[in-house]
């Protein structure tokens, strides 16, 4: 027997959004947040200074929003939003995936098995 995407794919109609959403939205957002952090780390040293007015070699305090930070807990904060926004979105994919399961735009003519995919017991018909 051959393999069915399509098949595999309604198998678990809920899971299988849920894992290729969390792909789609987890592989760039990765890549920009790394990219990001890379920059600030470059901007941030070529124009801050170690506190005393020396360059920066491992420690680096920079202007940001008109007062005198440090570069490394700047970075963490916004990993930490990130980290935390990521997390949202998650929350909100699971809920209107497992909404999602509980609803078809077209019903089944010939449902093939008792339940659907959410385990939910489907009407029988009877020709």
């Amino acid at each position: 027997m051959a393999f069915s995407p399509v098949a595999w794919w309604k198998r678990d109609t809920a899971l299988n959004t849920y894992i290729y959403a969390q792909l789609l939205i987890s592989l760039p957002f990765s890549v920009f947040g790394t990219y990001v952090t890379y920059q600030m780390q470059i901007a941030g040293f070529m124009i801050g200074d170690d506190g005393a007015g020396g360059p920066c070699m491992n420690y680096c305090i920079i202007e940001w929003a008109g007062s005198r930070l440090d570069l490394n807990a700047i970075l963490l904060y916004m990993n930490a939003f990130g980290v935390g926004l990521g997390g949202l979105v998650t929350l909100i994919l699971s809920a209107y995936s497992d909404y999602w399961c509980k609803f078809k735009l077209k019903p089944q003519a010939y449902p093939t098995s008792k339940t659907n995919n959410c385990g939910v017991q489907l009407r029988s018909t009877s020709w």
